[in-house]
């Protein structure tokens, strides 16, 4: 199978998803050609090894003064910024060279996340030309509206929650449209699947049914029923990179991965810090808890100053090594979206986790089983205490966490789920091509 892969962020170790797809899919024998863009000096090193690996890349540069022009467009558009944000022009056209070259035929396109989408929107002359029609995937990930109307309420920034109302109008009828204009829509869990149904549904009933008018671009434009058409496609995990060390942990160390600039990171984060820590802390005060990712949010490293027993990291090179080593990993999350791979890679590592109902709602594991879960702060405190306390229920519930990962999200079952995906787009691509 020939794909075009189209990803408006450079794939690395760390952008998990589209990263391990693309190589899975060319260990499995399918020709990829990667469509992206990159923004810092590493980025591009980083698409200079994929290249070197064989893989296909086509690429440009996103500098600072192309984001200014695109902040130019959402200004003058109904669009949110994340939409615009990747748009690149010579990226477009050189897709658009490909898609005209009559030696580049493609068997499928993959285009991922909502600042991907603009990509399949702004070609549709080009994606949806018949008889050639080449059929879409658009992996949005996760529901951006769901989790929009969560940091509204619950981000512990002020200007975040502001930017955040502004932004959610946009978002929900960008997606809302972007839900019929795709042959399928992966999500990451079923909260995100049931969200975009949602708020298309919302649309649809808005709109009365005389009132629809049918852009011949999409087939499921005034279908009311088109559940088949979104699909679930959960993360996974480097089983290789991410696994146990067989190495003595660190006594008393908790662990709090992932990119610390991220809103709904700083504000789990912080409720981990100032709720849950202090009832720890009362009963084993000499606990070091360690906020280990990228860009660490200024609030939290202040705090790190202020109190010796928590430690900022900021970026590191190799993350597995500090989920391998500590006692215990905390995703105290008090919102979010899809799948939390910070989740799975401390599983991966056997490494107990500690976390909310939120962190569980996209995951099969099982509360007391594969991992601990509660939603209040002493809940929280209690789990992570027993922890350090009982070794045995720290093996147990790490090597549990580390089987239950190796079963569900595993990468090479994750890409048999989605080349299905594209063989059954292909199909029903055809049958349409044949009716119209």
């Amino acid at each position: 199978m020939r794909i075009l892969y189209l990803v408006p962020y450079t794939p690395t170790p760390i952008r998990t998803r589209p990263y391990n797809l693309i190589r899975s899919l060319v260990k499995s024998g399918h020709e990829v050609i990667l469509a992206t863009v990159w923004e810092t000096e590493a980025e591009k090193q980083s698409l200079e090894l994929l290249q070197r690996s064989g893989l296909q890349v086509i690429t440009f540069p996103l500098k600072k003064s192309q984001i200014f022009k695109n902040f130019f467009r959402f200004v003058t558009s109904t669009k949110p910024f994340q939409a615009w944000y990747s748009w690149h022009p010579k990226l477009a056209n050189n897709i658009i060279e490909e898609l005209a070259d009559s030696h580049s035929k493609y068997d499928i396109i993959h285009i991922e996340h909502l600042r991907g989408a603009i990509y399949g929107t702004q070609l549709e002359k080009h994606l949806f030309d018949f008889p050639n029609r080449i059929p879409v995937v658009w992996d949005s990930v996760d529901n951006i509206t769901m989790l929009f109307e969560q940091a509204i309420q619950k981000s512990a920034s002020r200007f975040g929650r502001w930017i955040t109302r502004f932004e959610l109008p946009r978002t929900r009828n960008y997606e809302s449209v972007l839900s019929d204009r795709f042959d399928r829509i992966l999500v990451t869990s079923f909260a995100d699947r049931m969200a975009f149904e949602s708020i298309r549904q919302a649309r649809l009933d808005r709109q009365p049914r005389k009132g629809r008018i049918r852009s011949g671009k999409s087939k499921h434009q005034d279908d009311p029923d088109i559940s088949s058409h979104f699909e679930v496609l959960t993360n996974g995990v480097d089983l290789d990179v991410f696994s146990p060390n067989r190495e003595v942990r660190k006594l008393d160390t908790i662990i709090f991965s992932g990119k610390l600039s991220y809103h709904a990171n700083v504000s789990a984060a912080l409720y981990l810090i100032n709720n849950v820590m202090p009832n720890v802390w009362a009963h084993r005060p000499g606990v070091h808890l360690q906020l280990v990712g990228k860009d660490p949010h200024p609030t939290l490293q202040r705090l790190a100053v202020e109190d010796g027993r928590i430690e900022v990291t900021g970026m590191v090179p190799r993350i597995e090594e500090y989920l391998q080593q500590a006692t215990a990993a905390a995703a105290t999350l008090t919102y979010g979206a899809g799948v939390q791979n910070k989740v799975l890679e401390a599983m991966a590592c056997a490494t107990p986790v500690v976390t909310t109902s939120m962190a569980l709602s996209a995951l099969k594991a099982v509360p007391g089983e594969h991992l601990l879960v509660s939603d209040n702060p002493l809940g929280l405190a209690e789990h992570l205490i027993n922890l350090l306390d009982d070794v045995s229920l720290q093996k147990r519930i790490g090597e549990n966490g580390r089987q239950y990962v190796q079963s569900c999200h595993n990468w090479e079952k994750i890409t048999q789920q989605l080349v299905l995906t594209y063989e059954n787009a292909i199909e029903s691509n055809n049958h349409f091509s044949t009716m119209a």
